[in-house]
């Protein structure tokens, strides 16, 4: 239910990828395509997936891309799950502080718990950052 205008923005966003990074390999794409997380239960788009492909290492947590995990991610992850603010780059590999393959309240959650009572550190995600 509806291949016939998805399948040709997957497609565009394949050869984008591969533009970014010709050492992707159809396994590779598969993967990132396979994990990118869901929020609030909509579907995967372009731009999450041109993300993941074209972004640097991040750290687990780092939400807001500063090089720390702080209140900040906090901050960034709720405006991101509730009113729609900036995705976190690269999705999946900085704002899953609890590993799960999405982003959602429950990273959020983890974060805080991170942050301000000495929790578990943040861990990497299911997908490997590139």
């Amino acid at each position: 239910q509806g291949t016939s205008v998805s399948s040709p923005h997957v497609a565009g966003a394949i050869a984008l990828a591969l533009e970014a990074d010709s050492t992707l390999t159809s396994d590779s794409v598969r993967t990132i395509l396979a994990r990118l997380p869901t929020v609030d239960g909509s579907c995967f788009n372009v731009v999450d997936f041109m993300q993941q492909v074209a972004s640097p290492e991040c750290i687990p947590g780092d939400a807001n891309a500063s090089d720390a995990v702080d209140i900040d991610d906090i901050i960034y992850l709720i405006a991101y799950i509730f009113t729609g603010g900036p995705a976190p780059v690269p999705l999946v590999c900085c704002a899953d502080s609890d590993g799960s393959c999405s982003v959602d309240l429950d990273d959020v959650v983890y974060t805080i718990a991170y942050v301000f009572t000495g929790g578990p550190q943040p861990v990497p995600s299911c997908y490997t950052c590139p």
